[in-house]
């Protein structure tokens, strides 16, 4: 086997490691900010009895502003490339990566440990992960 088979660069590294870290608080995130577009009730009418500018079907709006909403669109790619790559994984990774990912509570070589595994193949684990996402993101290409 190749030693750098997944080698990514610096800066795209850092990137998907960040998006990993973040995968809980950001689909978190987005459910939240998506339920602020959802109609509340409120007529769409004027104080003046005249229809407010725009569409006057409160249920289309918020449909066009979930369509057009860049920061959805660009948060939903990324969770879904981090789900299409977890589930290619096996019990070994999920481990490895909710220990230095999303608990944060163990480094590569701890993980390992507890994943009843050695550091070397624990960081190519890792490094194989990262990059699975990183190709599902579309950041690198073979």
């Amino acid at each position: 086997m190749n030693k750098n088979q997944y080698y990514l660069p610096h800066k795209i590294k850092n990137y998907v490691e960040w998006q990993l870290e973040h995968y809980y608080s950001d689909k978190a995130a987005l459910a939240d900010y998506k339920s602020g577009f959802m109609p509340n009730g409120v007529s769409s009418l004027s104080p003046t009895g005249g229809v407010k500018t725009g569409t006057s079907d409160p249920t289309a709006r918020s449909a066009i502003s979930l369509a057009t909403n860049a920061y959805i669109a660009s948060t939903e790619r990324s969770l879904a490339a981090i789900e299409a790559a977890l589930k290619r994984c096996d019990a070994t990774d999920i481990k490895l990566i909710t220990l230095v990912y999303w608990k944060r509570t163990h480094t590569v070589e701890g993980a390992a440990m507890v994943a009843n595994t050695t550091t070397w193949p624990a960081y190519r684990r890792i490094n194989k992960m990262l990059y699975r996402i990183a190709m599902e993101m579309g950041v690198i290409n073979i």
